[in-house]
């Protein structure tokens, strides 16, 4: 699994005078004071450094309607506090419930203390957590004149109106918190990174102590070592549950998949009566869905999920699996069309998302101008980029008001789909000519409609710069075929760009630079020189992320297979940490990879829709199709001559396969060997690899693309402003 370890000490801790940061989950209740708490806690706490949760995923062992607490605080200057909020006046005042609230409130603070005890550097760290349950409606004169004020059960506990004012809360919380607890030389960053919660990943595998220094068992030690932490803008994005659509944008090794599977269980944890779907576009993205949303709901609440009401659905489904259209075929319409109905009026063997969109494209004829009865309170799609528009209208008629559609992608991923999924596009424009999904801007409770996310941690980053180059065709000797042309732009992809973007340098295609953004990177091996790495005295032993290996018919390229397994293996890997994927109709095939290694004596696995991805003691072998939602420590992609072989005359043919290449290439944890015939392709990827960790490549405008992956806001097609999420 994704490793995060490199949050903490790779790219750099956060300092500790960063700004507070301020994190809504979801929209906050008016009625009971939760907007107005809320608000006071953000002016208290403004120029504070730390950060704050409203409705942090935090709930009481005992606490059976999993109640969270409005506000977690972690301040510099004032320590840990939990606050919750209740409309009380003093004449509607409910002293039963009041206490329980205040009851709940010790109980979620023990929850906090004992899952920071679960933290390997707190284990003999007691952090004192501060308790208030804010009454906003309460005036303090009022209260102080009451009986209720005497009570011992709520002395020093209740946080009335003039209290509550950011001046006097400020005082409060400093001057009755304990930030010596949390401000402790070395701590402070930990304590953060723990607050933002732990990703599930593999055990820490040690490297035998004869290893020599330039073995790839050195480095999986290193990126087993250290907990996983999810950094600010993941969780943001697994924490939060916007009131409305929300795109999610990320490169390859950003934890897509991942995130949107702790959504998934924090949503189905806080809101257990919700009617819930998790799909996915490729049967390989199913295994791990499911196995992180179990894990990630059995964090939150010891308990194992419902899947009832939490349904990990297929894009399509059929008789043996559950799916997204065939659920709503049956509801909405007298027939569900199956992938045999689009082989015969399709062709032989359609792509998967092109069968996709003429089943769902039926459906939305046989609907017309009906508004059909929505049966779902979110949906949350994975591996977005491969889902027809249809799909997605379809998605939005089965929600329920407020819509919550929540999508990830990566336009380069497109493996079968070069639709990308913007929002006018997609869902078109209502009678008054808005569009029916607006994502600029962010929703009332501060949640952004948009999210991007840059920052790689899987993939070395002159891996990933290397893979997203050759998707564009950046080295193409006709010129690139997909590209981003802004520098902003550049930076959402998480790389660093130089040159004349000004329409002068466009026409005069003046040279741009780009290169992997160091803060971009989460991969440990990004950062060998700032600790953390393998070392060989005062040597940082680098390792070849990427090979690109030449030959020259299929049977070489099974003996360069081969020959290159054996040596991972004397060099300490197993079969286990290899993958070997082939683009789809590439030669040599999986089967014929299966007899030739199976021959020489190592032990395979072919991947595919039933039984699991893996095998133990077995190199996997899959297509492309199936590697989505998978990584390895080592993996081979081979056939990569059919990415511009003479039989492809379509662009758009060239475009997914090179999205297909990008795919397979980006599924390593260390290193990755692409094995192809002499051709266009693997010149082109050489060429790559001669100029370095840095790409340079002649301006192109627009125009001369075959597609756009910008997402600058036009205006008449003329607009130069990014968008707010990239700003």
């Amino acid at each position: 699994m994704l490793r995060m370890q490199a949050n903490l000490c790779a790219f750099g801790a956060e300092r500790e005078k960063d700004p507070m940061l301020f994190c809504p989950n979801e929209p906050p209740d008016h009625l009971s004071g939760q907007r107005l708490v809320w608000n006071l806690v953000q002016r208290a706490l403004r120029h504070e450094h730390g950060v704050a949760w409203f409705r942090y995923p935090l709930f009481a062992a005992d606490d059976p309607e999993r109640l969270r607490p409005d506000a977690l605080v972690l301040s510099l200057g004032s320590g840990l506090w939990l606050l919750s909020a209740r409309g009380d006046r003093i004449e509607t005042f409910a002293p039963d419930a009041v206490a329980t609230e205040l009851s709940r409130l010790a109980a979620q603070a023990q929850a906090l203390r004992e899952r920071l005890a679960r933290h390997p550097g707190f284990a003999d760290v007691d952090f004192p957590v501060g308790t208030r349950l804010a009454l906003p409606f309460m005036r303090t004169s009022a209260w102080r004149e009451s009986a209720f004020a005497a009570q011992p059960q709520f002395a020093g506990g209740v946080l009335t109106f003039d209290e509550l004012q950011p001046r006097a809360l400020r005082r409060h919380l400093a001057a009755h918190g304990d930030s010596v607890a949390v401000a402790a030389p070395g701590r402070w960053t930990k304590l953060k990174a723990a607050l933002s919660g732990a990703i599930p990943g593999s055990e820490h595998r040690p490297a035998p102590e004869n290893a020599p220094p330039d073995s790839p068992l050195r480095w999986i030690d290193v990126l087993t070592s250290e907990p996983c932490w999810l950094d600010e803008v993941q969780e943001r994005v697994a924490n939060e549950i916007p009131e409305g659509p929300q795109r999610i944008r990320g490169v390859a090794g950003s934890g897509k998949t991942l995130l949107l599977a702790r959504r998934a269980a924090m949503m189905h944890a806080v809101h257990p009566d919700w009617d819930l779907a998790l799909v996915y576009a490729h049967p390989g993205s199913a295994g791990p869905l499911r196995q992180w949303v179990e894990a990630f709901y059995r964090d939150l609440t010891g308990a194992a999920p419902d899947f009832a009401r939490l349904r990990i659905w297929h894009a399509w489904g059929s008789e043996a699996t559950p799916g997204f259209y065939r659920e709503a075929s049956r509801r909405w319409s007298a027939r569900t069309l199956t992938q045999a109905d689009a082989q015969r009026h399709l062709g032989w063997r359609p792509a998967e998302t092109r069968g996709l969109a003429w089943a769902c494209d039926q459906l939305e004829g046989d609907l017309g101008e009906d508004e059909p009865e929505p049966f779902l309170d979110a949906i949350l799609i994975d591996e977005g980029q491969d889902m027809p528009p249809s799909a997605y209208r379809l998605a939005r008629l089965a929600l329920r008001p407020p819509h919550r559609l929540y999508w990830t992608h990566d336009d380069a991923q497109g493996i079968e789909n070069l639709v990308i999924p913007r929002a006018v596009e997609v869902f078109g424009l209502d009678e008054l000519g808005r569009p029916r999904v607006d994502l600029s801007g962010q929703y009332p409770s501060g949640i952004p409609k948009a999210r991007n996310l840059s920052r790689s941690y899987r993939t070395p980053g002159a891996l990933l710069t290397y893979a997203q180059a050759m998707a564009m065709g950046l080295a193409r000797r006709s010129g690139p075929l997909q590209a981003v042309f802004h520098r902003d732009e550049w930076s959402a992809l998480g790389l660093r760009a130089l040159g004349d973007f000004s329409d002068r340098g466009l026409r005069e295609q003046s040279p741009i630079r780009i290169e992997r953004d160091a803060s971009a990177s989460g991969h440990p091996y990004d950062h060998r020189s700032r600790g953390g790495g393998v070392q060989d005295g005062a040597t940082w032993v680098r390792l070849e992320v990427l090979e690109a290996v030449e030959v020259q018919q299929e049977q070489n390229a099974l003996a360069t297979l081969i020959e290159h397994l054996r040596a991972d293996f004397a060099a300490g890997l197993t079969p286990d940490d290899v993958l070997v994927v082939v683009p789809s109709q590439a030669q040599p095939s999986p089967e014929k990879l299966r007899i030739a290694l199976n021959h020489v004596g190592i032990e395979t696995h072919i991947a595919t829709a039933r039984g699991s991805f893996r095998q133990p003691g077995r190199v996997t072998i899959c297509d492309v199709e199936y590697a989505c939602g998978q990584e390895a420590w080592k993996v081979y992609v081979c056939g990569l001559q059919r990415v511009t072989a003479e039989s492809v005359v379509d662009p758009d043919d060239e475009l997914l396969r090179r999205n297909q290449a990008y795919l397979a290439l980006t599924r390593t944890r260390l290193g990755c060997v692409a094995i192809g015939e002499p051709g266009p392709f693997m010149t082109e990827l050489t060429r790559l690899l001669n100029q370095g960790p840095a790409v340079t490549f002649p301006a192109i405008a627009p125009a001369k693309l075959r597609r756009d992956l910008s997402y600058w806001i036009l205006v008449d097609g003329k607009g130069r402003e990014p968008p707010r999420e990239l700003s």
